[in-house]
């Protein structure tokens, strides 16, 4: 079957003023569903049979052109399964296309994109959901919240100032480090402790000598 045949039977569905875009939308849904299902797993059997008796199923494929479309481009056949149920099947032995498959994915996909964007439950859905959001946001913090966000500036401001600080003293340490072992006059510095004091500190050999 050739792709304009194929796009013919879904372009059919899409744009028949018959039938409401809420329908056609459940329908690409459901389209859309077991095609990626076959793209991922093609070789699995519960993605290869389709029960007629499911309600889901039976609205897709009451519109001739999507069942059309499963028997000639994906190769269902219509049979039954061991309890005497009607199912759509594909053969163990077809080997599915993959590039079909992804194409035809790809295709329903856009299908049902384009019929969200127009279905009226959908769109509200999301307005609504967009409107709740934003009045959610919007609201006035009481004085709790707003001690505990205060609260919670401070301590990541600390934080922050603690980690620069941790930064400059590994800096500094570094710095030292490179002097001690280039440079033969370098001398420690009197430490803040020290320098309090007014004195330096000295070991036990500067105060008492070596006996």
């Amino acid at each position: 079957m050739s792709m304009y045949n194929r796009h013919t039977l879904l372009s059919t569905l899409e744009h028949d003023v018959n039938v409401s875009v809420t329908e056609k939308t459940a329908a690409f849904k459901l389209l859309q569903t077991i095609l990626k299902n076959l793209v991922a797993s093609p070789t699995e059997a519960k993605f290869r049979q389709l029960r007629l008796s499911n309600p889901k199923i039976q609205s897709m494929t009451r519109h001739t052109c999507l069942l059309q479309y499963l028997q000639m481009t994906i190769g269902f056949q219509t049979t039954q399964n061991a309890e005497g149920q009607a199912i759509l099947q594909i053969p163990d032995a077809l080997v599915l296309d993959a590039t079909l498959m992804q194409e035809a994915y790809s295709t329903a996909q856009t299908i049902y994109q384009r019929l969200a964007a127009q279905c009226p439950t959908l769109t509200k859905s999301s307005s609504s959901v967009s409107t709740t959001s934003s009045s959610t946001s919007s609201l006035p913090l009481s004085e709790k919240q707003k001690a505990r966000l205060l609260a919670e500036q401070k301590e990541a401001a600390e934080k922050e100032e603690a980690r620069q600080a941790r930064k400059r003293t590994a800096a500094q340490i570094k710095i030292d480090k490179h002097v001690r072992q280039t440079d033969e006059n370098w001398k420690p510095s009197v430490s803040a402790a020290a320098a309090k004091a007014g004195d330096a500190m000295t070991t036990f050999r500067d105060k008492f000598g070596e006996n």
